[in-house]
């Protein structure tokens, strides 16, 4: 994974951890609900990585006099 989209891609995707699942058990049969658990904490973590960056990007710090739209 050399492309930053490649990787959040891959890991927006619920096929991703589907496949995981079916390489680590070898088996056609999944747990669905495993799945969608695990694929709302990978959300969740990416979401709170964002969330306190450094790198997240405040209109307001960026231009200072900036106001919202009514």
């Amino acid at each position: 994974m050399s492309n930053p989209a490649d990787y959040f891609m891959t890991m927006m995707s619920r096929e991703s951890i589907e496949l995981d699942a079916i390489s680590g058990t070898g088996s056609v049969f999944v747990d669905n609900d495993r799945i969608d658990q695990e694929y709302a904490k990978q959300i969740e973590m990416f979401d709170n990585s964002y969330q306190n960056s450094d790198l997240r990007s405040d209109p307001k710090e960026i231009h200072p006099g900036i106001t919202e739209l009514d």
